[in-house]
């Protein structure tokens, strides 16, 4: 598989600049148990657009959005195919399966960025990276750009 050097978040504006995880950290994600900095990014900006849909109502669409677009190191990857998770990965509520995962991923340091499969589009991936990494001052944002979700996205939920 070829990584993607530049990946892609969506974001509230006042938040663009912001790289240590905290939202992850303050509640957890399904590869993160609250308590641990994550941040959480898309192979690309679609894919950012559709991970961040699963979590809004048309009555919340959030704006002043922000598409902040990361740079990452060549060799900072580690893979994780959908093909190595157990069955119960995708589920809602969330898997503790899947927080230990990441959790331990996050402690052991093995990699800058860890590569994991989509729920939303299971022929795409998305892109954990560790704020508390020694390689962590290897990411910039390359670009940020302001960005209003359609609503017609959102028209049936």
């Amino acid at each position: 598989m070829e990584f993607s050097r530049s990946v892609y978040r969506i974001t509230k504006a006042k938040y663009a600049n912001d790289l240590r995880g905290l939202g992850a950290y303050k509640v957890g994600g399904r590869w993160n148990s609250r308590g641990n900095f994550v941040l959480y990014t898309a192979s690309s900006i679609s894919l950012a657009i559709l991970e961040n849909l699963v979590h809004f109502s048309i009555r919340h669409i959030p704006v002043e959005m922000s598409i902040v677009k990361i740079s990452l190191p060549d060799d900072s990857f580690q893979l994780i195919e959908r093909s190595e998770l157990n069955s119960t990965w995708s589920d809602l509520p969330l898997s503790r399966y899947t927080q230990n995962i990441g959790d331990r991923w996050i402690m052991s340091q093995e990699s800058l960025v860890l590569v994991i499969p989509s729920v939303v589009n299971i022929h795409e991936y998305n892109y954990l990276i560790n704020p508390n990494h020694p390689r962590f001052k290897d990411v910039s944002i390359e670009e940020i750009i302001p960005f209003d979700i359609d609503d017609r996205l959102a028209v049936n939920r």
